[in-house]
């Protein structure tokens, strides 16, 4: 288990081998996070987003990093997403170039689906 810091300063432990996804927080999730971590449950921490992956990259050799709106890293479990898929057309002038699904949702990308598919099929085989 890794551990971070919950926004109101308690410890969120995290098992680095059940990560799907970590992200940036947005709006409206909580003031004092900084990051969102989807593990089976949803943890929101104070450490940096690219600081969480470091550490969870150390264990999770399938994690890899796609570029979502705003050009904002997302670094997600290669081996549980699924995809890529073609863009959502109404998505398409927001600068997306292909999509993902993970935890029932659709992530959008800014990579095409071949770098996408490219950059998932080598994680997946690490």
């Amino acid at each position: 288990m890794l551990r971070f810091t919950a926004p109101d300063g308690s410890a969120a432990e995290i098992d680095p081998l059940a990560v799907i996804r970590i992200r940036r927080t947005l709006q409206g999730e909580h003031a004092a996070a900084n990051c969102r971590i989807d593990w089976g449950i949803m943890n929101l921490v104070t450490e940096a987003p690219n600081d969480v992956a470091a550490k969870v990259g150390e264990t999770l050799t399938s994690l890899v990093v796609v570029t979502g709106g705003g050009n904002t890293p997302i670094w997600v479990n290669a081996k549980r997403v699924a995809g890529p898929y073609p863009p959502i057309p109404s998505m398409a002038p927001y600068g997306y170039r292909s999509s993902i699904t993970l935890l029932g949702y659709r992530q959008h990308l800014v990579e095409t689906q071949a770098d996408v598919r490219r950059l998932l099929e080598t994680a997946r085989n690490r």
